[in-house]
């Protein structure tokens, strides 16, 4: 049954939430299946998802360590208030060739980044952006 309607679960608490989609509370976040989009409704990620687009509003760059890129909900967050800002993106050399990485990350984020493509992420040390 597909229901339908506005519903803040920060208005009430998790349990409330979880019986509103007909489910039981889960163990864990990653236990409750929940649309992508409607992830950051929940109390318990609300906050983090304030804070961390507030963080992105007051960075000069973005710089990604390590990010596979498939957070569609954190890939939209990012482009839509980047526009103007540069985005760095690290990750190993391993995960696939550099320019098929280059579209793939043009893809998810909607503009030209920089890659940098390292054996070892760790051992990324270019902080400051040039």
């Amino acid at each position: 049954m597909r229901k339908s309607g506005i519903f803040d679960p920060r208005s009430v608490g998790y349990n409330s939430f979880c019986n509103s989609l007909g489910r039981e509370k889960p163990s864990s976040l990653t236990q409750l299946a929940l649309p992508i989009s409607k992830l950051h409704l929940l109390s318990e990620t609300a906050t983090y998802w304030s804070f961390l687009q507030k963080s992105i509003l007051e960075s000069s760059e973005i710089l990604l360590v390590g990010y596979s890129g498939l957070d569609v909900h954190l890939n939209d967050l990012i482009s839509s208030l980047c526009e103007t800002k540069n985005i760095r993106v690290v990750e190993w050399s391993g995960c696939g060739e550099f320019v098929v990485r280059g579209e793939f990350w043009f893809e998810q984020l909607g503009k030209e980044i920089e890659l940098i493509h390292l054996d070892n992420i760790l051992e990324f040390t270019e902080w400051e952006y040039t």
